[in-house]
């Protein structure tokens, strides 16, 4: 039974590791550019990406992540909301504890002090992020930039 004391999910131990494995893909964002002259161009895609046409007539994205302290107040409640639904409503709970596993037992293994921690801290927050932006795409995970005091 899980904490707490509630009732099991329906979502099978294969199917929350199947769900991991797909936060190795951002969700569908792009599109296609209208207009041949906007080749090159900058877009803003839906999900609030700075996105460019290529020349394929399709957009490439990437995300903008914001320092916490310079984020205005609606991407603050939007992160909050997406994070609360993250830890809280099922399936994303599921997925998300998954993942609080994953990391409670790699840090019982030290990987903090591993050569190759910073290049597999990457890839977890971007897996991280990933699951919020499923839960709203114009999500990103804020960082914070200590150098401000």
């Amino acid at each position: 039974v899980p904490r707490g004391g509630g009732s099991r999910s329906s979502i099978s131990k294969r199917n929350i590791l199947d769900k991991i494995g797909d936060l190795d893909k951002p969700p569908e964002h792009g599109g296609k550019c209208d207009v041949c002259q906007w080749i090159g161009q900058p877009v803003q895609g839906r999900c609030n990406e700075q996105c460019t046409c290529t020349t394929d007539n399709k957009w490439t994205c990437c995300r903008m992540r914001k320092e916490i302290s310079l984020m205005s107040y609606s991407d603050v409640q939007r992160y909050i909301r997406a994070y609360l639904t993250l830890t809280t409503k099922q399936p994303h709970k599921d997925i998300y504890d998954a993942i609080v596993k994953k990391h409670e037992r790699l840090f019982s293994q030290d990987i903090h002090k591993w050569p190759q921690f910073w290049p597999w801290h990457r890839y977890f927050i971007l897996k991280f992020e990933n699951l919020l932006r499923r839960i709203d795409c114009k999500v990103t995970l804020p960082y914070w930039d200590f150098t401000r005091g």
